[in-house]
């Protein structure tokens, strides 16, 4: 019915998901949070088949970190944006979002990764895109250390394994991040969270390749 979303957090003052898998949602978001602070880290967020709208869905902004997620766009989805943030008004007391060390899929034919309202403060950084689709549809944003790879670079994509292969491009090509908004976490199935190994220089993506 549109109101179908898999998590749905109203005006409280933090939500925390981590370690945790979603999928499947019908019509819904996977995720809709209007918290005034949004951690989502480490998880692994699919659609699969399903006729899911958005991945992630921050309607009132609020400071929110994104990172270290697997997130997987179906190719039914009824929306091609993955991570929607102050699509109903930055009202959550902050429009401050980080985005980091996610691996972003799109299954669809079209989309938009991260589609941002205006005056919001994002920055991207060291996020993997895997499939058609821009980046962001706000111009301006910071970015750094997004890159645009295909499936052949991973363990096994169409199981959602998207680890790193050795030999990928995504091996140690990350900018460094302010120690806050750092990817700590790695989602490992199913449903927990493992600490993020630090190997030479950071990999691109939700996944540390190990040496």
């Amino acid at each position: 019915d549109g109101y179908t979303h898999n998590l749905y957090i109203g005006a409280v003052r933090s939500l925390t998901v981590s370690g945790s898998y979603l999928w499947g949602a019908d019509t819904g978001h996977e995720l809709k949070s209007r918290a005034a602070r949004n951690t989502i880290t480490g998880n692994l967020i699919s659609d699969g088949d399903s006729t899911a709208s958005y991945s992630i869905d921050l309607p009132n902004g609020g400071t929110s970190l994104v990172a270290g997620n697997v997130i997987i766009q179906g190719p039914s989805s009824e929306n091609s944006t993955l991570v929607s943030y102050g699509a109903e008004g930055l009202s959550g007391g902050s429009a401050r979002l980080w985005v980091v060390n996610n691996t972003f899929v799109n299954r669809r034919s079209t989309g938009t990764f991260v589609v941002l309202a205006d005056g919001s403060r994002a920055h991207l950084r060291n996020n993997l895109l895997v499939g058609p689709g821009e980046l962001t549809n706000l111009g301006g944003t910071r970015q750094r250390a997004n890159l645009l790879v295909g499936p052949e670079g991973f363990v096994d994509p169409d199981a959602d394994d998207f680890r790193l292969r050795a030999g990928s491009p995504a091996v140690d090509r990350g900018v460094r991040v302010p120690e806050r908004w750092r990817a700590r976490w790695e989602y490992a199935h199913p449903t927990r969270r493992v600490r993020r190994p630090v190997v030479g220089r950071i990999d691109l993506g939700a996944h540390e390749r190990p040496r």
